[in-house]
Order: C-alpha cells, then sequence, then structure tokens
C-alpha cells in the first residue's frame, strides 16, 4: 500500500506556497498571492484539484507566521484564522500539523544540501551549540535549534532595536513618534524597507513597498532607497548580532525570509558583517559564528517536509 500523500504549506503574511513531501524535500510547489485567493481554504481547493489529491488519503503540515501554542491560529501579519480541526473536517485530512514558520525552517538543516546555503561572515560553526534561524519576510522571524535537534520558536521581531550610530538615532526617533518604541520587525521587515524609506525621506506616509524600495535603492540608485537599504542590512546586522549573544548560538546564524536571499551581492556588499561583529567582551566570541544565508527556493517547506524524521 503506498503511504498517503503529505502536503506542506508555508502561510506567510503576504504569500502562501503549497508542495508534496517527495522524498524528503518539496515538491510541486505553488505560489498564491493570499490577497487574490481571500482564504487559505481557496489556495488548499486549488492545489489539490491541480495535483488530483484526495485529502481524505493525505496529510496536511502547515507553518504558520505566528505563535502556534493552540490548534486554531491567528496569523500575525494577515488577517486568517487557521484551524487545524475545521481543516480535518472541512477537506478531510487524516491529519493536520500546526508548526511556527520559523520552527519549521530550523528543521531544515539536517536536509540541507550544499548548494542551499552560502557563506556570507566567517566562522567555524561548533555542534555543542544552538544555531540560530532568522529571517524578514512580511515580518520578522527567529528560531533556534538545539544541538539535541529540539526546536525552540520565537517571538524575536517583537523585541526592541536600539540604534548604534547617530543616523540610526535619528532615524528610530522618526519612526518612534506615535508607537513609543520601535521593534526589530519595524526596521527589518517588508514594511520595516517603507519605514525606513518614509524615515530618511522625511516624509510621514509612502506607497512605496518594500519591491519598489529595492528597485530604487539597486536599479534607479535612488539616495534615499539606498540609504534606506543600507539601515536595513545594519539593523538586520545588529538583530542578529544580539540574538547570537542572547542565545549562544555558536552553531552558526542562517538568515532566510523572503526578502534577503534575494540580494546577496547587496548584503555583502553592505555593513551587516561589520555589524555582527562590533566587538564584545567575549574576544573572539561573534567571530567565531558562521552566517549562512539560506539559498534554497523553499527552506520553510525543506522544513516541512522533515517533520516525520523530526517527530
Amino acid at each position: 500500500m503506498s503511504s498517503p500523500a503529505v502536503v506542506l504549506g508555508d502561510i506567510g503574511g503576504t504569500n502562501t506556497r503549497l508542495g508534496l513531501a517527495v522524498g524528503g524535500r518539496p515538491a510541486q510547489v505553488r505560489r498564491y498571492l493570499n490577497s487574490a485567493y481571500g482564504s487559505l481554504d481557496a489556495c488548499l481547493s486549488d492545489f489539490l484539484g491541480a495535483n488530483a489529491i484526495d485529502a481524505r488519503d493525505a496529510r496536511l503540515h502547515l507553518a504558520l507566521a505566528a505563535p502556534t501554542d493552540a490548534q486554531s491560529v491567528r496569523l500575525t501579519n494577515c488577517a486568517w484564522t487557521v484551524s487545524a480541526a475545521e481543516l480535518a473536517a472541512r477537506f478531510g485530512f487524516s491529519e493536520v500539523i500546526l508548526q511556527n514558520d520559523f520552527a519549521a525552517l530550523a528543521m531544515s538543516m539536517p536536509a540541507m544540501e550544499a548548494g542551499d546555503r552560502v557563506l556570507i561572515c566567517q566562522g567555524q560553526a561548533s555542534a555543542a551549540h544552538p544555531s540560530l534561524f532568522l529571517g524578514a519576510g512580511t515580518g520578522f522571524g527567529a528560531s533556534l535549534r538545539l544541538p539535541s535537534g529540539d526546536i525552540v520558536a520565537s517571538e524575536a521581531g517583537h523585541a526592541l532595536m536600539a540604534p548604534v550610530t547617530e543616523a540610526e538615532a535619528v532615524v528610530l526617533e522618526r519612526l518612534r513618534s506615535g508607537t513609543g518604541a520601535v521593534s526589530i520587525e519595524d526596521v527589518c521587515s517588508g514594511r520595516g524597507l517603507s519605514n525606513l524609506y518614509r524615515a530618511v525621506a522625511r516624509v510621514p506616509q509612502t506607497d512605496l513597498t518594500a519591491e519598489e524600495v529595492t528597485r530604487l535603492a539597486l536599479i534607479e540608485r535612488d539616495d534615499f532607497a539606498r540609504q534606506a537599504l543600507g539601515l536595513f542590512f545594519s539593523f538586520l546586522g545588529t538583530a542578529a548580532r544580539n540574538l547570537a549573544l542572547s542565545t549562544g548560538a555558536r552553531g552558526g546564524v542562517y538568515i532566510a525570509g523572503g526578502i534577503v536571499p534575494r540580494f546577496e551581492a547587496a548584503l555583502r556588499a553592505s555593513e551587516f558583517c561589520a555589524r555582527f561583529r562590533l566587538p564584545a567582551p567575549l574576544e573572539g566570541y561573534l567571530t567565531s559564528i558562521p552566517v549562512f544565508l539560506v539559498t534554497c527556493p523553499d527552506p520553510t517547506l525543506l522544513g516541512l517536509s522533515q517533520l516525520g524524521r523530526h517527530r
């Protein structure tokens, strides 16, 4: 008897990616724009129909951009609520598992092949210490993989951001007005790029998306956009540094998410590594930690495809 199909889903604030677990890796991946489909049910119906899958003979493993302590989850940056029981009842899946998206990302580590990551900042990973996974997309996520293989999800994106330079202090002060504080996610995300452009250009609002800011910065060489992108990478370096120090992530730092992997050259040319390695009291601590950019197309789905093995 053949094994039941395993449908994988990465449900973010802007996009949903659905695929199948085939040989421990994702296959048949389709991307859905959340605003165009309106609900996860619509995305699932399209995917199941396109692949001629009977949900009654399938399992569903979902990674969600939100805490997943309960079996009914409201996404942090999308108005959807996802219920494991409702999905099982509506479609007939034999199993529905909800995972935090960055917890699922951390599960991908054992399955990563040579071409699935590139080294950004030199270092020597220690197998005896945790590995940190972080990234910027619609929001900012982070998780920790322990040497035992256990995964610790977090809500680090809502930790507060502090400036390092006077220019950063000015930008954060402009963003702080009205909210009282600025989180990592407020500057290290798609919305964060728009926020940084608004602060640098000194305009109260902007309709520019993260994609438009990066296009202006890298193609049209717009000065405000270039400053915003530079600040984005510097703040990302600060966030990665602080999280690595606070979690003891000497097993390495892995950067994923919907934004940074698309701009490897800009990341390398930025102040990211210099910021990540700002001196700490323990000499050599940060310089020993390697930083990798995750380059495989769907690393969260890759992690979900390992879920059975992880359990």
